[in-house]
């Protein structure tokens, strides 16, 4: 491979922020954090795997958790960072996780005894950071804005002094500092926020070290592309033919998408762009590739024996969150390793009119690379990590087969592999942007109820009243939408306007959602609203109560809209349920009129039989 590659060989400790974000800490616009890199040259050391014609199962068994030490996994819906698009970065992957976020430390370990993670969170009362211990099985936390040590845990009793002294180093992953033995970690650092807008992310474990800190470059691929002698017809073992092709490029197996799945996020995020780290790239003219961003319900789990494969069926435009394309150039083929950047677009059916767009990602998905066999392509291949770790998230990396377009096929790499289980992750990563919406918890649950008469939200601190609710944020109310939990409009009792909270001209980083509730109607006991606040990456759910909430029914029967009568307007409210595909739990003795558990045309029939006899 003719780059070289700078990568760090550390990163520095700064400190994290408690998610219980203090008044005088509001100004989160001004946080900023410092890190220093520490670079060191480094080459890519390319392992060129035995050459195949397709996919093989694999004989070898999962790999087990040990059982003679403690054992975790990373939090589900986080991601590594670890390079930017220009190939710079650090020696091992850190964790990447989102401010204000709960995120949970999955406990794997196989040993008896009682847990104890030693974990560190900012105090914002002293601004120091604690060191604290939890003994339940999981470690569950939510970090604040900044940096933090990934958690140490141990198995066995011990006192809160024993791991409070621990720190993680940030080239091995390894703990230090602590005279306990049987103490793990999980290999690689964890940042919280990202200070580094450049920096790129993936699904998958992708470093230039393995997890235990070992400065061993983890990529493959697999060489030996058809020459330009080459012909099928002739007989299969005739030696001068070379039929081996590569699995993830171009090649005479038809093996022609490279793919990347990504687990449900802890909380959205903003997709910007893709990246493909390319390697023996030649082309005879500039040609274009194409990625596209499917939505999945979930990752397929891994299968020790056989293949995975996702439905070719759930590939369809109804599915399709963005379209990106890149062009090859012929520049490139003296480096021969681009990193291509994929710019995503929409298209609108109605003008056949393409937008660039940075689509918000809040369920499982899966990338696919398209193109890779055209004809002004001589060489092409993906690379793909030789991590083994299976991080209970599913199959992550997969090739596929598309004719003209339409994918017919795509299977997991998790069983193409006869020499031991490959969990393998591939050379695709996102550059995504993790904006966030949080409250003020100081004094703020997320649920507020309003007297009988109505009025103002209001908190009264004491020191002084907060009309409204306090919200921390990345985006100013310009960003902000405001709906309903199904995305409909706000009730009509509520009105809300939102604020930026502005000192000496400039925004703080404080939005105030200014909340007025009207006069509980006569012969109401109460009624509930749960409501969005949503920006572009991200949203917060509010719950606003007025007197019990809703838990009677004190309307005749067939009053769906609660208006105290009963018209066309609890027809339509029925008809509306059921097309969102509401049950009779979610309107219980409201809109099952007819008391049969369920919400369907017979209540619209009750409800018009009720009207004509009225």
């Amino acid at each position: 491979m003719k780059k070289s590659l700078l990568f760090a060989a550390a990163l520095s400790l700064v400190v994290s922020a408690n998610a219980q974000v203090a008044r005088n800490h509001a100004n989160v616009a001004k946080t900023q954090a410092v890190a220093t890199e520490q670079m060191k040259n480094a080459k890519i050391e390319h392992r060129v795997g035995t050459h195949a014609t397709g996919p093989v199962k694999s004989s070898s068994v999962k790999k087990a958790v040990p059982t003679n030490q403690p054992y975790y996994l990373r939090p589900k819906g986080t991601m590594y960072s670890n390079w930017n698009s220009e190939g710079r970065g650090f020696i091992m992957p850190f964790v990447f996780t989102k401010p204000y976020d709960e995120v949970t430390w999955r406990n794997m370990s196989q040993v008896g005894g009682t847990p104890s993670w030693g974990y560190k969170i900012r105090n914002n009362e002293t601004g120091a950071t604690d060191s604290l211990i939890s003994n339940e099985r999981d470690l569950t936390v939510t970090y604040g804005y900044e940096y933090e040590d990934v958690p140490a845990l141990m198995m066995g009793t011990v006192g809160p002094y024993e791991l409070s002294g621990y720190s993680v180093n940030r080239t091995t992953g390894a703990i230090e500092n602590t005279a306990i033995s049987g103490v793990a970690s999980v290999p690689q650092a964890h940042e919280v926020y990202s200070k580094f807008s450049d920096m790129l992310s993936s699904s998958h474990y992708y470093g230039s070290s393995d997890r235990f800190g070992n400065s061993k470059y983890g990529w493959t691929y697999y060489s030996g592309a058809p020459g330009p002698d080459y012909n099928p017809d002739l007989a299969s073992d005739d030696p001068a033919q070379d039929q081996s092709g590569y699995w993830f490029g171009k090649n005479y197996g038809d093996w022609n998408v490279f793919g990347v799945g990504f687990e449900k996020p802890v909380s959205p995020y903003v997709l910007n762009h893709i990246y493909f780290w390319a390697t023996n790239v030649s082309v005879k003219e500039n040609v274009d590739l194409e990625a596209r961003v499917y939505r999945l319900s979930d990752l397929p789990a891994y299968i020790d024996t056989a293949a995975v494969r996702i439905n070719p069926e759930v590939l369809t435009e109804e599915n399709l969150i963005a379209t990106g394309r890149t062009t090859i150039t012929t520049d490139m083929n003296e480096d021969g390793s681009p990193i291509l950047k994929f710019d995503l677009f929409e298209t609108d059916p109605t003008y056949n009119i393409e937008y660039e767009i940075n689509p918000m990602i809040d369920d499982a998905i899966v990338i696919v690379i398209l193109g890779m066999d055209q004809d002004a392509i001589e060489s092409i291949s993906g690379l793909i990590t030789n991590d083994t770790e299976d991080e209970g998230v599913g199959e992550v990396t997969y090739i596929g087969h598309q004719e003209e377009g339409v994918i017919t096929v795509l299977g997991g790499l998790n069983n193409f592999f006869t020499s031991g289980e490959l969990k393998a992750g591939s050379s695709i990563f996102v550059e995504v942007t993790r904006p966030f919406i949080t409250f003020n918890y100081s004094f703020e649950t997320g649920e507020y109820t309003f007297p009988n008469e109505g009025g103002q939200l209001a908190y009264d601190l004491g020191s002084q009243v907060i009309e409204g609710i306090e919200f921390y944020s990345t985006s100013p109310e310009a960003d902000w939408s405001v709906d309903n939990e199904d995305g409909d409009d706000v009730p009509e009792w509520l009105d809300i306007t939102l604020e930026d909270q502005v000192e000496e001209g400039k925004w703080t980083g404080v939005v105030i959602a200014h909340v007025t509730a009207e006069p509980l109607p006569a012969g109401m006991t109460g009624r509930t609203a749960v409501v969005r606040f949503m920006i572009n990456g991200a949203y917060k759910y509010y719950t606003f109560i007025q007197g019990d909430g809703g838990t009677v029914d004190p309307f005749p029967e067939g009053d769906v809209t609660g208006d105290n009568k009963v018209d066309v307007e609890d027809v339509n409210a029925v008809i509306n349920i059921i097309l969102k595909g509401k049950t009779a739990e979610d309107y219980p003795g409201i809109a099952d009129v007819t008391g049969d558990g369920k919400i369907d045309v017979e209540d619209v029939n009750a409800i018009i039989n009720i009207i004509l006899k009225v």
